[in-house]
């Protein structure tokens, strides 16, 4: 927890001392510039997230090939909202790192191995519940002792 308020931190805090330049940069990303735009800054920070996040996966038995996936979402997270908190600066930085950090590391602390969506579990439990629909049915058990 502590990596990532830092890191929640430091990004806003670099958002917060570089505001004008950040706003260019997050504006110019978007024209296609491969270097030196926001996204190529987000994408090396998430790099050095990822070989982080993959030691913590290893020690932890998640599967370290989503460490990438993982990093580009806490990244995206904080720029995302880092961004947007550019506009009126309220509330406190301070403030805005506690939230993103626990929404992160209460979502983080909990991860499943398997995750699965919803809808996924709902679909194969109507699945699993058809199948049972169509077994023979045993005879009520009255009818047996005749």
């Amino acid at each position: 927890a502590e990596l990532l308020a830092g890191g929640a931190r430091a990004v806003l805090g670099n958002l917060d001392g570089c505001a004008d330049g950040f706003r260019i940069l997050w504006r110019d990303s978007s024209t296609g510039q491969p270097s030196g735009s926001f996204a190529s800054i987000l994408s090396d920070i998430a790099a050095q997230v990822e070989d982080i996040l993959a030691g913590e996966f290893e020690r932890t038995g998640h599967d370290p090939q989503f460490a990438g996936l993982y990093a580009q979402a806490l990244v995206g997270l904080v720029a995302q909202t880092g961004q947007q908190w550019l506009e009126n600066r309220e509330p406190s930085r301070q403030v805005v790192a506690s939230h993103l950090i626990n929404l992160a590391w209460n979502g983080m602390a909990h991860l499943q191995q398997e995750p699965r969506l919803i809808m996924e579990t709902k679909d194969r439990r109507k699945v699993e519940a058809e199948a049972g629909d169509e077994l023979p049915q045993a005879e009520p058990s009255s009818s047996r002792l005749k």
